[in-house]
C-alpha cells in the first residue's frame, strides 16, 4: 500500500519546480537494501538528508513569500524530518540498521505531510484571491 500511494503521490508546486522523486527513490533504495549497514544505505539516507534540506529551502522560501498562513507548523515539519535522517546516521556509522523510527517516520511524512500540508500549499498556491494579488 505505501509503494502505490508514494509511488502515485505527485505533489508539484510549479513557482519552484520541485518534485519529490529523488526522495522517493532515496528511501525506497534505503527500504529494498538486503545488507542494512552497506555503504548503499548510508548513500540513501544522505541523499535523503541532502534533498529534504535543499526542498525544505526552497519550499519554505516561498511560503513566506507568498505568506502562507500554516508556515511555522510547514516548517516544524521541515525540521523534525531533517532531525530524524540526521540521527538514522548514527547507527550506520557504527554498522547498525537505524531503529523503527526512522521507517515510521518516512512512512508518515510520505503519507500525511505531503498529502496532506504538502497538498494544502498547493491548492494555496492555487486559490483566485492569491492569484490576483
Amino acid at each position: 500500500m505505501l509503494d502505490s500511494a508514494i509511488r502515485t503521490l505527485d505533489l508539484r508546486i510549479p513557482e519552484i519546480g520541485t518534485d519529490y522523486r529523488p526522495l522517493v527513490e532515496s528511501y525506497f533504495s534505503l527500504m529494498k537494501t538486503p545488507d542494512p549497514t552497506s555503504e548503499d544505505v548510508i548513500q540513501a539516507v544522505l541523499e535523503m538528508i541532502g534533498y529534504t534540506s535543499d526542498y525544505a529551502f526552497r519550499e519554505e522560501a516561498l511560503m513566506q513569500q507568498v505568506g502562507y498562513p500554516d508556515f511555522k507548523k510547514h516548517k516544524m515539519d521541515h525540521a523534525i524530518m531533517q532531525r530524524v535522517l540526521g540521527e538514522a546516521m548514527t547507527p550506520l556509522l557504527f554498522g547498525e540498521r537505524p531503529g523503527e523510527e526512522v521507517v515510521a517516520f518516512m512512512e508518515y511524512f510520505f503519507i500525511e505531510h505531503m498529502a496532506t500540508q504538502d497538498a494544502a500549499f498547493v491548492a494555496y498556491l492555487k486559490t483566485p484571491d492569491r492569484a490576483a494579488s
